[in-house]
């Protein structure tokens, strides 16, 4: 130290006002770099939350869109008057004589180009309680169960009942299971028991097949990263949906 204030003595004013203009600017941009830095950060995080908020919004949108759709064919299912005629009838060996009843009497030639319209909906079904041939349509080339008898001893068919007429999202992989006899696809499929006004008697039960692949693709477009992921619940059931990559033990724990 002593040498260096006695070379620092000894410099000419030219060269102190250099030297002490290094000590002091040296430090100072240093910490400028350093403050700039830290609020570039601040600043990307932040643009990064808006983009994460906007595109969870904007996916939201477009789940609540679909949802909405395929619930509100459900209710209207459950609620139209022709169809409830079918699941009321008192007679069904007769009503079932007429291979095309729920074309001739309920509006399914209808509900038919809806589904065709809106592309994602590839399968339904409504099965009655009193006995009348159950309505199955599938778009996709997959096959349902056939009788009510095998589909009121699945647990989903179960929950829907508990329901009391609120529908169930579930999720139906390929091949067979408790919906399908054969799925050509995994599917997210609306459950939905229908009731009479008082919801004293269960009338039928009607389902909803969705193509898993349109939810799927919705999500991995919100997803800005490998480390982000969607988990996709129903409120009154399990989950329907994991895309992207997430921890196990966070899976098990959410």
């Amino acid at each position: 130290m002593k040498k260096l204030r006695e070379k620092i003595r000894n410099m000419s004013i030219r060269k102190k006002i250099v030297f002490y203009m290094y000590v002091v600017l040296i430090p100072l941009l240093l910490i400028i770099c350093i403050a700039a830095t830290v609020y570039r950060y601040r600043e990307s995080r932040e643009e990064y939350a808006r983009l994460q908020r906007q595109n969870i919004y904007s996916l939201q949108s477009s789940l609540d869109i679909i949802e909405e759709d395929v619930r509100n064919l459900s209710l209207n299912l459950a609620i139209n008057d022709d169809i409830r005629s079918i699941l009321t009838a008192d007679d069904p060996e007769a009503v079932s004589r007429d291979v095309r009843l729920w074309q001739n009497i309920a509006p399914m030639r209808m509900v038919e180009d809806i589904i065709a319209l809106k592309g994602y909906i590839k399968t339904l079904s409504v099965y009655p309680e009193n006995g009348v041939t159950p309505y199955l349509r599938c778009m996709d080339a997959s096959s349902y169960i056939s009788t009510l008898e095998e589909i009121s001893a699945t647990g989903t068919y179960r929950q829907a009942k508990a329901l009391l007429g609120k529908g169930l999202w579930v999720y139906a992989p390929h091949g067979s299971g408790e919906i399908y006899q054969g799925s050509r696809s995994d599917k997210l499929v609306l459950v939905r028991a229908i009731y009479n006004t008082a919801k004293s008697q269960m009338l039928g039960y009607a389902t909803i097949g969705i193509s898993l692949e349109t939810i799927e693709n919705l999500c991995r477009n919100a997803l800005q990263s490998e480390k982000e992921a969607v988990l996709l619940y129903e409120k009154n059931g399990g989950g329907l949906l994991v895309c992207g990559n997430i921890e196990e033990e966070l899976h098990q724990y959410i």
